[in-house]
């Protein structure tokens, strides 16, 4: 029996201030990365799963006030948009 786990690393992109992307669970956020005037996050996550969870994503751009506890938001990255003219900053919590 082969107990392998299939995995793979996928590209989803947050192009909005605030996103909530279900991924299978135990799934692991990796990096982010500007791509031109996107961000997009990538996941190492299971083929064959069958239990999902849903992560929340933020962006804040730099200078921007923030009303809400981050407390319990994890830090992924800062990424450069639009020739380095705009910087935001991206949180994610499960």
């Amino acid at each position: 029996m082969n107990s392998k786990r299939k995995m793979v690393i996928y590209r989803y992109k947050l192009n909005k201030t605030e996103r909530e992307i279900t991924l299978p669970e135990g799934s692991r956020i990796l990096s982010i990365k500007g791509t031109g005037n996107d961000v997009a996050v990538y996941v190492l996550q299971d083929i064959e799963y069958s239990k999902t969870e849903k992560v929340h994503f933020k962006r804040i751009g730099t200078g921007c006030k923030i009303e809400e506890d981050m407390t319990k938001w994890i830090f992924l990255g800062t990424v450069s948009l639009f020739d380095g003219a705009y910087f935001t900053h991206v949180f994610y919590r499960k």
